[in-house]
Parts: structure tokens; sequence; C-alpha cells
């Protein structure tokens, strides 16, 4: 019984045994063994924004924040903020009292993070001064204080509510520029939401603005009205300027200013200063039919006197010397680049005036001849060269004795007609053709109009123009002729476009003939353009010398030039009449 128990146990125990064996070797091969999850840190992409004062509010985007709010401890450069509000990926914060500009840090359990920027702690600003204190717009400014932004656009400048722009910044300096449309008034500076205002007003000064200005164009001596804003209403105050002249104002308002167009004017802008400030036009001024006065000439004052232009200067002698009262022989050559006259050989003849000249560009020679000496008319012929500055007499003029007569050139030959002779009585209308290569005469159609003399003559290309003048009835004319050489013909063209007149003078530039003063009811300044294709005479500037006859007049390239001649002042019984030396270049339009 007991033999059989034991066997009972141990089969028990062998398989128990085999069971635990089976069951080891289960659990070896099936088992998991676990594997600690690491939780990631906070991480931080942005801050908004990116500087501010003190209590301002700063949303801190990023991811792994916790969505508790007091497992978020954040930092300012080190000082705590209060959370108030957070998310996995963002969280609100105030900005601390004490914090100062630094890295923002948040700390989610025991891990930790900042920013990779620093924020910027804005204190509030102050302005302490700011130099200049008066200034136009577009004045530069600098403002000194404390507590600027050192990021341009972070600081906002107003000057009276108008914002500038801010150049250079410090945290103690500022440099901007006035507005336009600024007033007088404080500067304040904006840095976040602290503003800072200044004590003093800067002061805005308003430059002259020109508007308008009337009319565009005219003469010399024109009035001309200016239109606008900021001038000073002391006349005397406004710098006013037609190109580089300076004008002086006559009338002055704020809005408007009144100048005369002075002598040496050609063209320029209008500008107008006032306490250093300048205001310019936008076109220019525009003077039209332009005399302007040139060197005096070198001679005695004188009437009647004889010239002619040869390349580019101009010769003036002879003539009656009004304050000597003699006849004279002096001659003189212009040089308008320099505006200088030069004594050269004295005429070859006797001394005398109302002699006729011409030159003939293509021989590069002049020539006077005829007049009235201290004794007769005379008939005698002289040739200047210019290059070698002599006088040589040539064959006497064929048509006799005489003074007073017209002459001009055409081409290689010149031309000479009409006059007073031989005797103080007699006018005359023939017309005769120099030939300087035979030093000969030839007698042509006599001039178209009556016998006069004291008329005037112009060349224009290839035909030649005599008109004006006094008959033998002693009685003015305004008629004129046209002489074609080709033809030998006279043609009568317009009348002159003035009164009757003589002792006028007369030239041409360029296409046009140009014709004025003299004796007509009274001595005369008007001036006359001609022009042949239209057959029209249209009054130009009058001359700025004043009233005058028996001047002398040229033209070199593109201008003309008048001078000399006698003059009058007063009326009535009180006109008294005087010799001129003064001298003006003419430009057309």
């Amino acid at each position: 019984m007991k033999n059989k128990q034991n066997k009972v146990w141990l089969s028990m125990i062998v398989l128990f045994s085999i069971i635990c064996v089976l069951s080891c070797k289960n659990d070896d091969e099936d088992v998991i063994t676990p594997v600690e999850t690491a939780t990631e840190g906070p991480k931080i992409s942005s801050f908004a924004p990116t500087l501010a004062e003190i209590g301002a509010e700063v949303i801190i985007s990023g991811a792994n924040f916790s969505a508790t709010t007091t497992d978020n401890k954040v930092t300012f450069n080190g000082i705590a903020a209060t959370v108030g509000a957070a998310t996995a990926t963002t969280v609100k914060v105030t900005v601390p009292e004490g914090a100062t500009t630094g890295k923002i840090k948040i700390k989610v359990g025991e891990q930790e993070t900042s920013s990779a920027t620093d924020f910027t702690v804005v204190l509030p600003p102050t302005v302490t001064a700011f130099s200049p204190e008066i200034g136009a717009a577009g004045t530069e400014v600098t403002i000194t204080g404390t507590n600027f932004s050192t990021t341009i656009a972070d600081n906002e400048v107003k000057f009276n509510e108008t914002v500038a722009t801010v150049s250079v910044a410090t945290s103690t300096s500022l440099t901007v520029t006035v507005p336009e449309g600024a007033t007088t008034g404080k500067i304040s500076i904006k840095v976040g939401s602290n503003i800072a205002t200044s004590i003093e007003d800067f002061t805005v000064e308003f430059p002259p603005i020109i508007t308008s200005f009337v009319p565009t164009s005219g003469e010399i001596g024109t009035e001309v009205v200016i239109t606008g804003k900021n001038f000073s209403a002391t006349a005397t105050d406004n710098e006013v300027k037609v190109g580089e002249t300076i004008v002086i104002a006559s009338a002055a308002t704020t809005t408007s200013l009144t100048i005369t167009i002075p002598n040496g004017v050609t063209e320029g802008k209008i500008s107008v200063t006032t306490d250093s400030k300048t205001g310019e036009s936008n076109e220019p001024f525009t003077v039209t039919n332009i005399w302007i006065q040139k060197a005096d000439f070198m001679g005695d004052a004188r009437d009647k006197a004889s010239s002619f232009s040869l390349g580019n200067k101009g010769y003036v002698g002879l003539g009656w010397d009004v304050n000597n009262r003699s006849k004279t022989k002096d001659f003189w050559e212009y040089d308008p680049e320099q505006d200088t006259w030069t004594q050269k050989a004295d005429f070859g003849g006797v001394a005398r005036d109302q002699a006729v000249a011409f030159a003939i560009e293509s021989k590069g020679k002049g020539y006077i001849g005829t007049g009235w000496t201290d004794t007769n008319f005379t008939n005698d012929f002289w040739e200047y060269d210019p290059t070698t500055n002599v006088w040589t007499k040539k064959a006497n003029f064929g048509g006799g004795i005489r003074a007073n007569a017209v002459g001009f050139s055409l081409g290689t030959k010149g031309y000479i007609g009409t006059g007073m002779g031989p005797d103080i009585f007699t006018r005359n209308k023939d017309f005769w053709e120099y030939n300087p290569d035979t030093d000969a005469w030839t007698k042509k159609t006599d001039f178209g109009g009556t016998s006069m003399t004291r008329g005037t003559g112009f060349s224009i290309g290839s035909k030649g123009y005599i008109g004006l003048g006094e008959d033998t009835g002693f009685a003015r004319k305004k008629d004129f002729w046209e002489y074609d050489p080709t033809t030998d013909q006279w043609s009568q063209i317009a009348d002159f476009g003035g009164d009757v007149r003589s002792g006028a003078i007369a030239f041409s530039i360029g296409t046009k003939g140009y014709c004025g003063f003299g004796t007509g009811r009274q001595l005369d300044r008007d001036f006359w353009e001609y022009d042949p294709q239209a057959n029209t005479w249209v009054q130009v500037a009058d001359y700025k010398g004043g009233d005058r006859t028996s001047v002398i007049g040229f033209s070199i390239g593109t201008k003309g030039y008048i001078g000399t001649g006698l003059g009058k002042s007063g009326s009535g019984a009180s006109t008294t009449y005087f010799g001129t030396k003064d001298f003006w270049e003419y430009i057309p339009n």
C-alpha cells in the first residue's frame, strides 16, 4: 500500500517538473520587454510683436507647449512673465515689469527652449532737442532723445501729425526729412505704443511756389504778373530772376508779383527767392524781338554816319559830329563776340557825312563813297580791305556828285542810286551797278519810284529793295520797290508798314528785311519786318534806344546792329536834339 502511494507522488512530481520546463520555454520565446518613450521638448518658432513695452501682450508660436497654462514657464531675458492662455502651439504672455531686451524662454516640465532672436523691450521714448528748428519740406532734421528704436521702421515720426521719413536711427538720435504738407507744430515719436512729443514747435517754412505767369513771352520792357503763393508782401523781400538776371518786383502780395522784363534777358525760367527759399517756374519766359544794349560806339557821338559788315565784324565811320559841329572821317571795327570797338585806318577821302556804303562779301571788301564834305557834294569812291586795313581809291561814282544815296550789294556787284545832288534841291532816281573786278560803273534802269533822297535799302538773296525817302517837293514817302538784276527791272511791293518817313535804316537777316526809325511826323523808333514771300510788313519791337533818325545799321549772322544817330528829348518848344553813340543788338524771333 505504502509503495503504491510513493509511486503516485513520484509520478506527480515528474509531471509537475515537465509542466514547469514547458512553461519556462514558452515564456522565454513570447515575452516583449517594454521601452520607455522620451517626451519631445517645447520649441519657439516665432513671437509677435517683436518689440513692445512693459505690459504688452506677446503671442509665442511653436510646438510642444502645454495646454495647461501654469505648466508653461516663460521668461523675458530671465524675468518671469505671466501666461494668459496656452495651447500646444501658442502661448500668450504679458511683458513683465523689469523685463529687458533679450531672449524669450519657455520651460515645460524639465525641458526648456529659447527664442532664436531677441525680444526688444520698448522703453518710453523722450525728445530732448531737434536741429534745425526751422526748415521747409525736404529739410533734414536730427532729433535727439532716449529709447528710440535702432530699427528705422520701428520709429514713427510726425511733424504736427504729418508722417516723416526716417533715414538713420540710433537709440538716442533719429535723422528725418520734413515731409511735404507739414505745418508748424510739435514733433512726435512713437515707438511701439509709447509716444513722446517735443516741448517746442518745429517751424515749417514754405518756399515760394510759382503756378503761372502772364504773358509767357514778350519784348524787353514787357510787364509780367507772376502768380503763386508764399511770396513776401514786401516787394524788396522777393529776389526775382529771369534766367540769371535779377529783376526788381514793382508790386507784391503773398500770391502775386509784378515785374518788368529788363534789358539783357533773352530766355529763362522765372525764380523767386524769399527767406533763402527758392521756387522756380516750370516753363521759361521767352523774350521776343530782343534789343540788347551793347558797348557804346567808341568814336564821338554823331549822326549821318556810314556802315557795312564783312564776315563777323561790323564797320562804322564818317558822319556829322553833332557836339563839335564837324564832319568826321574816323573809322571803327566792331567785334560782336567780344563786344569791343577797335579804331582802324581813317577813311581815305576827306571828312564827310551822308555817304553811301555797302560790302561785297565774296570779295571781302567794303565800299564807301559820295556824300557831303565841308564844301560840297562829292562822288569819290573808296574800297576798304579789312585784312590790310588799307583804303584804296576806286573809280568815281558814275552818277555824279551827291549825298544821301541808297546802296546795297547783290552777289559780286554793288548798286547805288537816288539821292540829292548836285545841289540841295535836286532829287535823283538814277541807278548804277559797280563791278569791282573792272572797277567800272554801269547805268541800270532808273529806280521805279519818284526821284528822292534820304531813302533806305537792303538786299535779300538775289533781289534788292529801296523805299521811303523824300521827293522833290520835300514830301516824305512810304512806297517800296524790288529790283531784279537779272531782268534789270523794278517792281513795286507793299508799302512800308509804318508812317511816311526819311532818314530810316534798313538791313536784312536771313530771308527777312528790317526797316525803321527815321523822321516822319516826328523822330521815330518803330521797327518793321518785311517778308518777301508774303509781301507783308509786320511791326516788331520798338527800338529801345529811343526816338532816332540818321542811324547806322548792319547785320552779322542772325543778328542786327544799330547805333549812333540823332536823338531828341522834350517836346514842342522845349525839344532838343543831340548826337548819340549808344549801340544795340537786335535778335528777331
